[in-house]
């Protein structure tokens, strides 16, 4: 019994390290998955354009296109256009 018991934790080694090795081959780090489009987002308030935090959300749309080199597009809807 107590062989057995001495058995199981390196069956379960030997087991496991195929599958780790095997999770560890394939593509190249950063390169699955990748897309060459763009994310779009949508970003809605109530506030005017006009206004202070109807301004900053476009500044927002704009430095998060910047920061991202567009891969990441802010669509700004101020003043509730989405829920007209």
């Amino acid at each position: 019994m107590k062989t057995k018991l001495k058995l199981l934790p390196i069956l379960l080694i030997l087991a496991l390290v195929p599958l780790l090795v095997a999770g560890c081959g394939g593509e190249k780090a950063g390169t699955s998955g990748q897309s060459t489009d763009p994310i779009k987002l949508r970003f809605a308030n109530y506030y005017a354009a006009e206004s202070g935090p109807g301004t900053i959300g476009q500044v927002f749309a704009d430095d998060v296109k910047e920061i991202t080199n567009g891969r990441v597009i802010v669509e700004y809807y101020p003043g509730g256009m989405l829920l007209t």
